[in-house]
């Protein structure tokens, strides 16, 4: 089994390269990024009939953030970190319908301080190296917060499958 460092370095860089090949490829179209961002998710965790709901609000969530950060007042600097946060949390409810262990305040606030922390970055570098950060950082949450809830659930129903046994 590959140790779990580096099936983390590896979803990262998965996410990122998948980002910047779509974005090459669908340039002109502003959902393209979230539609691969949603797609790579339902591929590498998402593993459940529930996908097929996850993946639009997905796609959806990405053009909600563009909104959100395009609406937010530009005064104080903050536009950017709201969009992230606002990014982050929904990605983890988006995915918590496949799991619904995800909807704890752990996950859901973690996932929102990830988002806006990851925000940073769209103040120094350009769009597309900053989503590309971002969609990895967050891409690699979710994979580890997801395959840690489903080895707990995996985990739980073997124990209760064996206690009904004896």
């Amino acid at each position: 089994m590959v140790p779990l460092p580096v099936r983390l370095i590896g979803v990262a860089l998965l996410f990122a390269l998948c980002f910047c090949v779509v974005s090459r490829l669908l340039g002109d179209y502003v959902w393209g990024p979230g539609i691969s961002f949603a797609l790579c998710c339902a591929l590498l965790f998402l593993h459940s009939w529930r996908a097929v709901f996850a993946v639009p609000l997905m796609a959806a969530l990405y053009i909600g953030s563009i909104w959100v950060f395009l609406s937010t007042p530009k005064s104080f600097g903050i536009h950017y970190y709201v969009s992230g946060l606002v990014g982050g949390v929904g990605l983890v409810l988006c995915a918590a319908i496949c799991y619904p262990r995800l909807l704890s305040p752990r996950y859901l606030c973690c996932g929102g301080a990830l988002g806006a922390i990851c925000a940073l970055p769209f103040e120094w570098w350009s769009d597309s190296t900053s989503t590309a950060i971002w969609q990895a950082v967050v891409g690699t949450y979710l994979y580890a917060i997801c395959t840690a809830v489903n080895r707990q659930v995996m985990h739980d129903g073997l124990q209760e499958s064996r206690g009904k046994g004896r």
